[in-house]
């Protein structure tokens, strides 16, 4: 078994609705009754294939700007997942996009937002490729 640990994603009423959409797609697509933390998986999975450009305008569109707030809502995922998104944030703070690395709660919510940039088939490659590697592993 992976090791794995809770994250708390602090989201709005829209930040939930979009979690709960992300949810709903991957598991339509594979068939399967999937764990929250395999959405976070792919969420994080998904950011990493996106250029730091991408994740900029991604991080100020007005969904993923009203997607944080006070609900805290916790998910069980993979432990190397705080390690790739650590990754992910040193290399985002590298690029002329960014000063300094994006906190790691702007970046889930940015990986959740990315969902609607890959079709089916993109998302369920990376769904795959989650389950198989984690993140980070």
């Amino acid at each position: 078994m992976k090791p794995s640990r809770t994250y708390e994603l602090r989201l709005s009423e829209q930040g939930i609705d979009l979690f709960l959409e992300c949810h709903c797609r991957l598991t339509r697509l594979s068939r399967q009754f999937l764990p929250y933390g395999a959405t976070l998986a792919v969420a994080v999975a998904a950011l990493d294939l996106l250029s730091a450009a991408e994740v900029a305008a991604e991080l100020e569109t007005h969904r993923c700007r009203h997607a944080t707030g006070s609900n805290g809502r916790f998910v069980g995922a993979p432990s190397s997942l705080a390690r790739h998104i650590s990754e992910i944030g040193v290399r985002l703070s590298q690029s002329p996009e960014f000063g300094s690395a994006p906190r790691a709660a702007s970046l889930y919510l940015a990986g959740l937002c990315s969902f609607s940039t890959f079709d089916d088939e993109q998302l369920l490659a990376i769904l795959r490729q989650a389950m198989d590697h984690p993140p980070g592993s």
